[in-house]
């Protein structure tokens, strides 16, 4: 179990079961259930373990130098996340989700002939998922960020540490969030200056 599920059953005083935050009715967001009851529920950039994930600082150090991040695999199945998929797939999809799927053997494309009628799929052409989905192609860099975090999570914490090393990122998007709640009612320099700050971030 995570240092950060640890914090959460500490702080609700509940065992924590499962964890979702990917696809579903609470697609990016970071929902942990204690049972069928939800015991938290944040958004990827207000969680702090998604955020740490999606700023890629918390790979084990081996993620980066993975010898299998390139387009051929020795698995039969890759599953990922789309990266860079066109808009007229986005408007196929209806907003339900889109995963990349992709066979490097006869088992895996014998598995998906087994199970496409139960799909909605479409063919695209390889280039297109190897354009965005780096990993197809090398490793994920190292985060200059991520030696100071781990160092610090040992010392304050997981939830202090990641406020700490982005505390710039958290800022910047807490006043989006606030800003954007109340923008129409800005004067127009108002909004001018708020854009050059939030530019910065």
């Amino acid at each position: 179990m995570s240092i950060h599920l640890l914090g959460l059953e500490k702080k609700y005083k509940k065992k924590i079961t499962n964890v979702t935050f990917r696809g579903g009715e609470y697609n990016c967001q970071y929902v942990a259930y204690s049972g069928d009851e939800i015991i938290y529920r944040k958004g990827q950039f207000e969680d702090e373990y998604f955020f740490g994930f999606m700023a890629h600082t918390l790979y084990q150090p081996v993620c980066h130098r993975c010898p299998f991040a390139e387009a051929r695999r020795i698995s039969d199945i890759t599953l990922a996340d789309f990266q860079g998929l066109t808009q007229e797939i986005f408007v196929k999809a209806e907003g339900k989700g889109e995963s990349l799927v992709l066979t490097h053997t006869e088992n895996g494309q014998e598995f998906f002939d087994q199970i496409k009628d139960r799909l909605v799929f479409f063919e695209r052409p390889f280039e297109e998922a190897l354009k965005e989905n780096t990993t197809l192609k090398e490793p994920t860099e190292t985060h200059e960020e991520r030696e100071r975090l781990w160092k610090l999570i040992y010392k304050i914490g997981f939830d202090k540490a990641i406020h700490k090393v982005y505390w710039k990122q958290y800022a910047n998007f807490y006043a989006r969030k606030v800003v954007g709640k109340y923008w129409r009612l800005l004067p127009k320099t108002a909004r001018a200056k708020i854009k050059k700050i939030l530019r910065r971030g």
